[in-house]
C-alpha cells in the first residue's frame, strides 16, 4: 500500500467518526431540547423528583429515537439540494404560508360560530361558504407573498422558506393543541413529536454535521445522560407508573429501562 491509498484509508476513517460522532452529539442535544415540553409535565406529576430528573429520563428515552431521526433527516436535507430549486421554494413558501394561514382561520372561526349559533344546518352551510371563500383568500395571499420573495432575490427566497416553514409547524403545534383539550393525552403526544421532529430538523443543519466539537464531546455526554436516565427511571419505576398517561410517546422507552 502506497503513502497515499494509507493517508486516504485514514482520512476516511477520520470522517466515519466524525460524521457518526456528530450524529451522536446532535442526538444528545435533540433529545434534551426536544423532551422539554414533556419533561415539564412529567415534573408535575413527580414533585418529589424534580425537573432534572424528570428531563433525564426522557432525555435519555428519546436519545435513540433522535440518533435515527437526526440521521434521516440528514439524508433527507441533502437529497433535497438536488432538486430545490430557486422555483420549488417559491412553490414552498406558497404551501407552507397557505397551511400555516389556512388552519388558524378554519379553527377560530369554527369556535365562534359553535358559540354563536344554535342551528345546526344553517351553521353548516354558513361555515362552508366562509371557509370556502376564505381558502381563496389565503391563497391568494400566499401567491402574492411568494411572488414578493422570488422578487427580492434568490437569498430572501430561501429565508422566506425558512420563515414560513417555521410558521407552519407552529400553526399545527397551535391548532393540535386547541383540538386536543378534549382529550390532554393526544395533545401531549402532539406536542412531543412535533417538539422532537423540530428539533431533529434543525439539528440536522450542516453546521451541526461539520462541528468537530460534537464528534468528541457528544457520545460520552450521551453515554453519561443514557446512565444516569436508566438509573433513575428504575429507581422512580413506582411514581412513574401512574405518570405514563403524560408521557406516551416515551412510555415505550421507559419500560424497556425498568425491564417490562
Amino acid at each position: 500500500m502506497t503513502d497515499r491509498e494509507s493517508q486516504d484509508d485514514t482520512t476516511d476513517s477520520a470522517s466515519v467518526f466524525l460524521r457518526f460522532g456528530t450524529v451522536v452529539g446532535v442526538a444528545f442535544v435533540v433529545a434534551v431540547v426536544g423532551t422539554a415540553p414533556a419533561a415539564l409535565r412529567l415534573a408535575k406529576d413527580l414533585p418529589d423528583a424534580g425537573l432534572f430528573s424528570s428531563w433525564s429520563i426522557l432525555a435519555a428515552a428519546a436519545f435513540l429515537p433522535s440518533m435515527v431521526l437526526v440521521a434521516l433527516f440528514r439524508g433527507a436535507r441533502r437529497g433535497a439540494r438536488s432538486f430545490l430549486t430557486d422555483r420549488a421554494l417559491v412553490h414552498g413558501i406558497k404551501l407552507f404560508a397557505f397551511g400555516a394561514l389556512a388552519p388558524p382561520c378554519v379553527v377560530t372561526f369554527g369556535a365562534i360560530l359553535r358559540a354563536k349559533t344554535h342551528h345546526h344546518a344553517l351553521a353548516g352551510v354558513t361555515f362552508a361558504i366562509v371557509v370556502a371563500l376564505g381558502f381563496l383568500a389565503v391563497f391568494a395571499f400566499a401567491t402574492r407573498l411568494s411572488a414578493l420573495f422570488e422578487a427580492r432575490g434568490p437569498r430572501l427566497t430561501k429565508v422566506g422558506f425558512g420563515i414560513t416553514f417555521v410558521a407552519f409547524l407552529a400553526s399545527v403545534a397551535w391548532v393540535g393543541l386547541k383540538a386536543s383539550r378534549v382529550g390532554g393525552g393526544s395533545a401531549g403526544a402532539f406536542l412531543d413529536v412535533l417538539a422532537l421532529l423540530l428539533a431533529s430538523g434543525l439539528g440536522s443543519r450542516r453546521g451541526f454535521a461539520d462541528a468537530r466539537v460534537l464528534a468528541f464531546v457528544g457520545p460520552p455526554l450521551a453515554a453519561v445522560l443514557v446512565a444516569f436516565g436508566v438509573s433513575t427511571t428504575r429507581e422512580l419505576a413506582q411514581p412513574l407508573g401512574g405518570a405514563r398517561g403524560d408521557v406516551v410517546v416515551y412510555a415505550p422507552m421507559l419500560d424497556r429501562f425498568v425491564g417490562r
